[in-house]
């Protein structure tokens, strides 16, 4: 059962990853959670964005580590 959770995580973090390739940075986070709302990134993915202690992201690898993807 861990095996398929974390399939099913790879694989939402790797589309994740390709949701954000598109998005320049470095932008605040209500400039990253309107992107994201506008590409139609699941609810559960914009809500940890929306929960983290930060007010930018410098780049993908920042978006990941903060947000834990």
């Amino acid at each position: 059962m861990d095996r398929f959770k974390k399939m099913a995580g790879d694989a939402m973090n790797s589309g994740i990853a390709d949701q954000l390739k598109d998005i320049d940075f470095p932008c605040s986070k209500d400039e990253l959670l309107d992107q994201l709302q506008k590409k139609g990134v699941p609810n559960q993915i914009i809500d940890k964005v929306r929960n983290v202690d930060t007010s930018r992201f410098d780049s993908i690898e920042d978006v990941k580590s903060k947000v834990g993807l």
